[in-house]
């Protein structure tokens, strides 16, 4: 089953799409980190020759409030094929279902995605597998081929039971969805925007804002260092003593008496330790990522030997 793109299956796809006249049952918001989430799941699978004939397949998470659904994140699932049928990992995707839900409540399997035009009978073969863990999931299909000017190449697609031929059968529905941002995200949208095109020399304000706080930081620095060089060599003898510029450097010293502030002085410990802190907190979860790697990777290996190891993780 090749991974990319195919559009003669439009006739097929007629058959499993409801009428335009049933209306959709919910309203969907999608954050723009889903789309950019997919595209580079498309991409990397792109990249690698060895994974032509993959299924690029993943699961969307969000919150459902009343008839509002919000889709918030996506994570990547695994599926191999059978027979030219796909087959969805279940334990993969349970165990990454329950790391989510380790670092979070409030979001919640609402859906699935994948790549291409309208559904197909494929697609409508792995929604009944994610039927058997959620009732009514949604589908998001992203065509990575299609060069729209204005709007995203992505649809969202429920499923709807109607009688067809006298047999009630699942039907996918077109849903309209709006596009809902928080601040970091228009800043990580923006960012991106500009800074995609290669012959663009335009530049995002968050990298525009980044760079001028770096050169300001920057330039203090340098003279800072200065003025610590100048001090200490005229302290080792190497210069020569000049009244004024110690009366400068001094003077300078005494604008700053916020320094001298306790409560400064407390504030800018706390600042300190929380930077070390999420310093801390990246490295224990950097060696956790890395220690569940070489879990997963000790475990394939026992397996593929007739064995299995057993682990404190798993």
């Amino acid at each position: 089953m090749a991974m990319q793109i195919d559009d003669s299956e439009d006739g097929a796809s007629s058959k499993i799409m409801a009428p335009s006249s049933v209306s959709p049952s919910v309203s969907v918001l999608l954050h723009p980190l889903v789309a950019m989430n997919i595209s580079d799941h498309f991409m990397r699978f792109k990249a690698q020759e060895s994974l032509q004939n993959d299924q690029i397949v993943g699961a969307l998470i969000g919150t459902q409030k009343g008839r509002t659904v919000e889709i918030s994140n996506s994570y990547e699932l695994r599926c191999s094929v059978n027979n030219d049928k796909v087959l969805l990992d279940m334990d993969y995707f349970r165990s990454r279902e329950e790391k989510f839900r380790e670092l979070t409540d409030e979001l919640m399997f609402i859906g699935w995605y994948t790549i291409g035009n309208a559904p197909n009978y494929q697609d409508l073969n792995l929604h009944q597998q994610f039927c058997q863990i959620y009732d009514s999931p949604l589908l998001l299909k992203l065509n990575p081929i299609c060069n729209y000017a204005t709007n995203l190449p992505v649809s969202i697609y429920e499923t709807v039971i109607d009688a067809v031929d006298n047999q009630a059968k699942i039907l996918f529905l077109e849903i309209p969805y709006t596009l809902a941002t928080e601040d970091s995200e228009r800043i990580g949208v923006d960012h991106i925007a500009k800074t995609s095109y290669s012959e663009a020399i335009t530049t995002s304000s968050a990298a525009d804002n980044l760079h001028a706080q770096y050169n300001a930081i920057k330039m203090l620095h340098t003279h800072i260092k200065l003025i610590t060089d100048y001090v200490k060599a005229v302290k080792a003898g190497t210069l020569t003593y000049r009244h004024e510029i110690m009366r400068d450097i001094s003077s300078m010293c005494q604008r700053l008496p916020i320094a001298k502030n306790k409560q400064f002085t407390m504030e800018s410990i706390n600042q300190y330790n929380d930077v070390l802190l999420m310093a801390c907190l990246a490295a224990i979860t950097q060696g956790c990522k890395n220690s569940d790697e070489f879990i997963s990777k000790a475990n394939d290996l026992y397996e593929s030997a007739g064995h299995r190891m057993r682990t404190f993780f798993y």
